[in-house]
């Protein structure tokens, strides 16, 4: 379980001669995330959260619900999928990594949403020796 809290005010005179010397404060922005977390079995954990921001005194704001699962297929091969929805766009990506050796790790990645789609090979090498100059 995870949930942040953010509130911003700002202080300000407001009002009339005499009123200047109280101060008020407006709502800059405020801000609230939550998720939590579920191990469904060893190797599965799903993953449900919801974050909001709401900005100015208007109360413009924008609100996103997520929901994930991670899970381990073998020693060498881990996949994730999510979808986010904010407003009525939903994204969703998927991706899968796999270990190549103790030094190099290949992840294949998709993602759709409202803008397009994209598809990707990642190759990710570790340095393992430290480098001297």
């Amino acid at each position: 379980l995870n949930g942040t809290f953010t509130l911003a005010a700002a202080a300000a005179p407001i009002g009339q001669h005499g009123e200047h010397l109280r101060r008020r404060y407006r709502l800059q922005y405020s801000a609230t995330s939550q998720s939590v977390q579920i191990a469904a079995c060893e190797n599965l954990k799903l993953t449900v959260g919801c974050a909001s921001l709401v900005q100015g005194p208007n109360g413009v704001g924008a609100t996103k619900l997520m929901l994930a699962a991670a899970g381990q297929l073998s020693s060498h091969i881990a996949a994730r999928a999510a979808v986010n929805v904010t407003g009525y766009s939903p994204d969703v990506d998927v991706s899968i990594s796999r270990s190549l050796n103790e030094h190099c790790t290949v992840q294949q990645r998709a993602s759709v949403s409202g803008d397009g789609a994209s598809l990707s090979l990642s190759i990710h090498p570790w340095l393992s020796q430290t480098i001297r100059g």
